[in-house]
């Protein structure tokens, strides 16, 4: 399946997720609109909305062919994200029974918990955890998952 965004590809992926989440939301950035066809005409997800990974995976993947999930979840990670105000903004992953998914955000690191991450991933392809291993995190506390940041964000 491929997705798309009214503004389209990006020098990077890093310019794409930051410019994708670029708009507050109260005190959390969600994403922009999303759709099923390339002239942005047949709604796929109304903006500022919490996203599950499967989808911004697919999405990434239509403006950036051959990304993997791996290589997503470092730049979900290391995203130099920042609010209208200047303050740093962290990737938020949380599980949803309502969409069935593990789905993600960004928020304050104030707001920040990685100890909830669970292993369920409902309908999606991968669970936090297995996107976190993959990048070389097992079983990864808070300090781990903040230190990765530190040592690979720009």
């Amino acid at each position: 399946m491929s997705l798309y965004t009214q503004f389209g590809k990006q020098s990077t992926i890093n310019d794409f997720i930051l410019k994708f989440f670029s708009h507050m939301h109260g005190n959390e950035l969600k994403g922009l609109a999303t759709y099923f066809d390339a002239n942005c005409t047949a709604i796929h997800c109304q903006p500022n909305r919490y996203r599950s990974f499967d989808d911004f995976y697919e999405l990434v993947n239509t403006y950036y062919p051959g990304t993997t999930p791996e290589k997503l979840m470092h730049e979900l990670l290391v995203a130099d994200v920042r609010g209208t105000n200047g303050q740093d903004y962290f990737l938020f992953m949380s599980n949803c029974s309502t969409i069935d998914r593990i789905r993600m955000h960004y928020s304050p690191e104030s707001s920040l918990s990685y100890g909830y991450v669970s292993g369920n991933k409902y309908n999606s392809k991968w669970s936090w955890p297995e996107l976190l291993e993959m990048i070389g995190l097992r079983n990864p506390s808070s300090a781990d998952i903040k230190n990765y940041i530190k040592l690979h964000r720009k």
